[in-house]
Order: C-alpha cells, then structure tokens, then sequence
C-alpha cells in the first residue's frame, strides 16, 4: 500500500514537472501544493484570499490543461510511429521497385515522356523538345549536372525535372542522383 502511494506521488510530481511549461504559475503552484505538498484545499484557499470553489476550479481547469496536453503527446507519439512505419514500409517497397532487371530497364528507357502522366509545365517540355529529348532514355544519356548548364534550365526547370524523375521512379537510372 505505502509502496503504491509512493509510485503515485512519484507519477503526480512527475506530470507537474511536465506541466510547468502550460500552465501559469498560480495553476502550478496551486497543483503543487494539492498534488505534492498534499496540503488542504481550505488551506489553499486562505493562502491565495480565494474561496474553495474557486480552488476547485483553478485545480479542475489545469489539471483538464495538463490532461489535454498530455493526450496531445500521445498522438504525436502514435503518429510519429505510424510515420516511421510507412517510412519503412515505403522504403521496402522502393528498394522492391529499384531492383529492376536488365528487360524492365530497357522497357523504361523506351519509354516516351509524352506518354507519362506527369504534368510537364510547357517551359520544360519545350527546353526537352529543343534538347531533342523524347524518351526516358534521352533523358538518362545526359548526366543530371549536365543539365543546369543549358541555357533557360534554372531552379524551376531542374525542380521539375527532379519531381518528374521522382515521379516515374527511375532514380537509378540517373548517376549521382542523390547528390
């Protein structure tokens, strides 16, 4: 019993500890000193010139705080997991995609860019088009350094190329990608 009575302080002091940022000092202190201290809500009341009820309702209002709060960690805990979850999950599934064989490359490689449903903005496709750029493979011959070098392709265009390179998931394809 003494053994359990010890844990629960132990838990109180601990969430109070956690508390201090949310709530205001009054509701701090005032949560101290019924949850550790242990002291009297009559008690209390003379010593902040309020009536119990209103000791009541700064305890009740606080702990509610703390109890929101607290809650609010859990789901950020829980959708932090889920995240790392379908981090991993989705990393699984590109390593499963980049495996590509020696058929399947060559399929992607002849590939048309006009036959993708990825939204080309008319600045790319048409510095593409000047480039004689036509198929994934056209695309892959030219290291991706390479291409900031040509005139009109800046941030906007190499942005874009990079989502379309994303897009179609043919990193491998392109050395240094990830640099």
């Amino acid at each position: 019993m003494d053994e359990a009575k010890n844990l629960i302080d132990r838990t109180n002091s601990f969430y109070i500890d956690m508390s201090k940022k949310v709530l205001t000092e009054k509701e701090y202190e005032i949560i101290y000193q019924m949850l550790v201290s242990k002291k009297p809500i009559i008690e209390l009341a003379n010593d902040y010139n309020l009536s119990s009820e209103r000791i009541r309702q700064i305890y009740r209002d606080a702990y509610n705080k703390v109890k929101s709060i607290t809650e609010l960690f859990q789901e950020i805990d829980y959708y932090k997991q889920r995240r790392d979850k379908l981090k991993g999950e989705c990393r699984n599934d590109f390593r499963e995609i980049r495996m590509l064989d020696d058929a399947e490359k060559t399929e992607v490689l002849k590939k048309k860019l006009i036959d993708s449903a990825f939204p080309f903005s008319k600045r790319l496709w048409n510095m593409l088009v000047s480039l004689d750029i036509h198929i994934i493979g056209d695309l892959v011959s030219i290291p991706l350094q390479e291409y900031q070098n040509f005139r009109g392709f800046k941030r906007v265009c190499k942005s874009e190329l990079i989502a379309f390179i994303e897009f179609e998931n043919i990193e491998e394809l392109f050395d240094g990608y990830q640099k």
